[in-house]
């Protein structure tokens, strides 16, 4: 039992009343605060409902997208754009539902009590049925900090009946109570808000130089070319490579992408399977405790930075140097555009690590050379290149000897250190910025919104 927890007895009235004997539906959290106010009393005008179009509108390509639930994840305060989560749809079915730079979007379904800011005005996107879109009036970023700590959420989910397959919040979220601070009220509030600012900020800086990293590297590679010309591979071929029919090696997509990076001026290289290594689950272990850093496919994606610091005790430890930490399988998205997403491993910073059998690690380059192997991984032409080879209906999956097979261009030294330099800008913090990090690591929202 945690400490917002309250131990309680239910009884044969209680059970009667919910019609339900599932533990989570009786469990009451219990805000050590009395100077809170509900959600609903610090919300601006009205919730903009989102609304669905049906399957039969969704398109391979199109300038108008469908937002799903999946584009809030926890790991950040922006909406997470990809093909699964933002679908294109035929703008007949497109309903403009304005949503502007400033509002907050909360998922009601599935994941619910997600929220994420819209850090920009999002003209030709609407919002599926699962999601609900607001202004908050008083002290917005700091009731968006609130909102997005994990104490909002396992609130929310003790008010909300439960269901064996999707919990539906539907406006019971604005029911929610948000924590003032007690003491020091204006202090505390500026702070987490600054904080909350400078966290979106650094996020839209990432999103830029991501984008700016995908630019140059299209434009080193000419993918402007008209030149290439598509033919349906005959069976011969397709029995050569071992009757691989459940693949996408003979989409047009796939081979135009291949012959950008073949033709390239300077020519490419591979990486040979000596320096591709396996992880492990060590038998004797203990998750959450000693100073190894844990990695698994859960805590990193496409933008090339670990989204989580898990640690774990065990004897073996499978980083030993630089390295760069791949996907080789997830469950997110069917088109498998997140297999094959990786991280640089920095030794000096992190110390000894051991990753699972869900991810590789490739090692025995320069330091430099395993960022830019990083930075072109997760580049928007190779996520399409690394779903298109990669297996299975559920999990996607890329095997070690597939991996073996991408190819990477040999881009001149000038442009090379520029776009590591955009991925991983290995800078000095300044003692000033320093204290205020120590700060941010120290400071507990339980301890000064809701103290004991």
């Amino acid at each position: 039992m945690t400490d917002n927890q309250k131990a309680q007895i239910i009884t044969f009235k209680d059970l009667a009343n919910k019609l339900s004997l599932s533990p989570s539906g009786y469990e009451i959290i219990n805000i050590k605060n009395n100077n809170w106010h509900h959600l609903r009393d610090l919300i601006n005008g009205d919730l903009k409902k989102g609304q669905e179009v049906g399957s039969d509108a969704y398109i391979h390509k199109s300038n108008r997208f469908f937002l799903r639930t999946k584009a809030l994840q926890p790991d950040s305060y922006l909406l997470e754009v990809t093909q699964e989560s933002a679908v294109p749809i035929v703008p007949q079915a497109f309903i403009n539902q304005r949503l502007t730079k400033g509002q907050v979007l909360i998922s009601k379904d599935s994941n619910i009590g997600e929220v994420v800011y819209l850090d920009k005005d999002y003209p030709e996107y609407m919002m599926g049925a699962g999601l609900i879109s607001f202004e908050i009036a008083r002290n917005p970023f700091f009731v968006l900090a609130m909102m997005k700590d994990v104490s909002f959420k396992k609130q929310l989910n003790s008010m909300v009946p439960p269901s064996t397959i999707i919990k539906h919040a539907k406006k019971i979220f604005l029911e929610c109570k948000i924590p003032f601070p007690n003491t020091k009220r204006v202090e505390t509030i500026l702070f987490i808000e600054e904080a909350t600012k400078a966290i979106i900020r650094r996020e839209i800086e990432i999103h830029n130089r991501h984008q700016q990293i995908d630019n140059i590297l299209m434009d080193e590679l000419n993918c402007k070319q008209n030149d290439f010309s598509h033919y349906v591979p005959k069976y011969s071929e397709i029995n050569k490579d071992g009757l691989r029919l459940d693949t996408g090696i003979y989409d047009q997509e796939y081979l135009e992408i291949l012959s950008y990076i073949a033709s390239y001026k300077n020519g490419y290289f591979n990486i040979p399977l000596k320096n591709i290594k396996g992880g492990s689950t060590p038998k004797n272990r203990l998750f959450g405790k000693g100073t190894k850093k844990w990695i698994t496919p859960s805590i990193f994606g496409e933008l090339g930075f670990f989204t989580a610091d898990e640690r774990i005790l065990c004897e073996e430890n499978n980083i030993t140097g630089d390295c760069v930490i791949i996907k080789n399988r997830t469950l997110k998205e069917k088109l498998g555009r997140f297999v094959g997403t990786a991280v640089f491993y920095d030794f000096t910073k992190l110390q000894l690590g051991h990753h699972n059998q869900g991810c590789y690690r490739v090692e025995n380059y320069s330091a430099e050379d395993l960022k830019f192997i990083t930075l072109v991984l997760n580049t928007q032409i190779y996520r399409k290149l690394c779903g298109y080879i990669s297996l299975g209906s559920k999990m996607r999956e890329i095997k070690m000897n597939q991996f073996t097979k991408i190819p990477f261009p040999k881009i001149d030294s000038e442009i090379k250190n520029k776009l590591v330099k955009y991925y991983y800008n290995d800078i000095e913090i300044p003692a000033s910025k320093t204290v205020i990090i120590k700060q941010l690591e120290d400071f507990d929202i339980a301890n000064h919104c809701c103290p004991r």
